[in-house]
């Protein structure tokens, strides 16, 4: 027994010693060397986990590696991505000339996409081909959006003769649509006699529509009866819009009735509202009564509104005695207002609070405005002090403006001092007015940037406007290139015409402003006029069509 001690002692020794002598070897490596000195082969399971250890320590240099060789190949951010993806993660090496080859044919955001696609990763090698095959076919968009989806990867081979099929028949845009579905993929070869169908019955949009829903898909056979149904009962369209719900599908057979009893009490629009919204499918049957209490209370149309939304069906029972005090202290379409609101709904107790507190100080219907926005519900506590601050310096009327904002609110400690600078260059009204565009306050320094460029053919008030619309700030470099060339051609009066519709702003876009600029260099002095030109930016958008 002594000698059993003595033995062991030796070999405590020997390890705390071999610790000394080889710093890598963790504590850890040492209490399970410690433990094993009670098995048979002390020696040889020793040596093993040395070598395992030395093996490791080795190998934590190659993520270092491979980060800086994906940095090289597609940047930080997308490399990133990439490492985050297991699938990726687990195959690095083999993917590695994968990645290269579809940066060169595809492009680099193309490129992560796909390989941040765990079923693409798991068959790159016979998926290179098809997005080949594709892009010449239908375009890189195309291939990219199908092949980014594990549903058609998992069955690509298959589905490219219906691929085919349906762009031939339904076009490109509907047939990546569909098979972009896992639902659609995974039964193609049932679903398509059933598109035919739907398409003679409601036509392409709505049958594509249909059979783009997962719910409508998995029980397709059963719901192709109760379309029929519905389409005598509501009319079409309103029979695809409830069709295209997951709730009701799932519980179709228990909503017919109530659908019907519900169309004959409040109307058919409001039960195809309510049935629309997945929370009152889901308990409906509790619901119903609460609907007749809150329309005798006040009035159909608020209750509908109410239990439509998913935040205040989800706490109804909660929720119902703040929408009492809430509709005496600020009347019933407020209380309505923001008791629809998400973010309002989930935190009413706390909010109801400080909406008292801010009604007293700056009137029900500032109060109202501030606690119907989202990101100031989430962030009240904090925003308050702020708020108090900002109204003392641009006045309360400004700091409802500003906080009713989700992107100024969400960046309040960046944008407060440029509130200041802008102030001071521009005057309080127009710091107000661009600081209210969720887009400038995202882009302020490269959209500040623009701002003397647009100030020398449209004067700071144009440049004003242009920065604060919503259309115009989330231009690229090259529709920034075409929209100034259009301003610079253009008279001063018409430009400046044009840009003070928001609506135009939108379709001009939308057509490209260098067309825009081709546009008004044929168009007669009447066609110059803001209606004439929107006739004629809408006249060409139809004939592209």
């Amino acid at each position: 027994m002594y000698r059993l001690q003595a033995k062991n002692t030796n070999m405590f020794a020997r390890l705390f010693a071999l610790r000394a002598i080889h710093p890598r070897i963790s504590t850890n490596l040492c209490r399970s060397s410690l433990a094993m000195c009670f098995g048979r082969d002390i020696k040889s399971s020793l040596h093993r986990h040395l070598a395992t250890a030395t093996k490791r320590h080795t190998a934590s240099k190659r993520p270092r590696e491979t980060r800086k060789t994906l940095v090289k190949l597609v940047g930080e951010t997308s490399a990133d991505r990439l490492l985050s993806t297991k699938s990726f993660a687990f195959r690095t090496d083999a993917l590695l000339p994968t990645l290269d080859h579809l940066t060169n044919r595809i492009g680099v955001t193309n490129a992560v996409r796909l390989l941040s696609t765990d079923s693409f990763c798991a068959h790159h090698e016979s998926l290179v081909p098809i997005v080949n095959t594709i892009s010449e076919k239908l375009g890189t968009k195309s291939a990219v959006m199908l092949l980014s989806t594990d549903s058609f990867c998992a069955r690509a081979e298959t589905l490219l003769p219906i691929l085919d099929n349906l762009s031939e028949n339904i076009g490109t845009k509907s047939a990546v649509m569909l098979l972009s579905k896992g639902s659609f993929c995974a039964r193609a070869e049932t679903l398509l006699p059933i598109l035919e169908i739907l398409s003679e019955k409601l036509g392409m949009k709505s049958a594509v529509s249909l059979l783009s829903t997962n719910s409508f898909c998995a029980r397709s056979d059963a719901l192709l009866p109760v379309l029929d149904t519905l389409s005598v009962k509501l009319g079409r369209k309103r029979a695809v819009s409830l069709l295209s719900k997951t709730s009701f599908c799932a519980r179709v057979e228990k909503l017919l009735p109530l659908l019907d009893s519900l169309s004959e009490t409040i109307g058919t629009e409001s039960a195809v509202r309510l049935l629309s919204s997945d929370s009152f499918c889901a308990r409906a049957e509790a619901l119903v009564p609460i609907l007749d209490t809150l329309s005798v209370k006040l009035g159909t149309k608020p209750a509908v509104s109410l239990l439509s939304s998913d935040s205040f069906c989800a706490r109804v029972e909660t929720l119902l005695p703040h929408l009492d005090s809430l509709s005496e202290t600020l009347g019933t379409e407020s209380a309505v207002r923001l008791l629809s609101s998400d973010s309002f709904c989930a935190r009413a107790e706390a909010l109801v609070l400080i909406l008292f507190s801010l009604s007293k100080k700056i009137g029900i219907e500032s109060a109202v405005r501030l606690l119907s926005s989202d990101s100031f519900c989430a962030r009240a506590d904090t925003l308050m002090p702020i708020f108090g601050t900002l109204s003392n310096t641009f006045g309360t009327k400004n700091a409802v403006a500003l906080l009713s904002k989700d992107s100024f609110c969400a960046r309040t400690d960046t944008l407060l001092p440029v509130l200041d600078r802008l102030s001071g260059q521009l005057g309080t009204k127009s710091a107000v007015r661009l600081l209210s565009c969720d887009g400038f306050c995202v882009l302020e320094g490269e959209l500040m940037a623009k701002f003397p460029e647009i100030q020398s053919v449209l004067g700071e008030t144009g440049a004003v406007r242009v920065l604060s619309n919503h259309y115009l700030v989330t231009m690229d470099a090259s529709q920034w290139g075409e929209f100034m060339k259009f301003v610079q051609n253009a008279q001063p009066g018409d430009a400046s015409s044009y840009l003070g519709t928001v609506r135009l702003v939108g379709k001009c876009k939308k057509v490209g402003w260098g067309v825009c600029s081709e546009l008004y260099r044929g168009a007669s002095q009447h066609q110059k006029t803001r209606a004439g030109f929107e006739g004629l930016v809408d006249a060409y958008a139809q004939e592209a069509l």
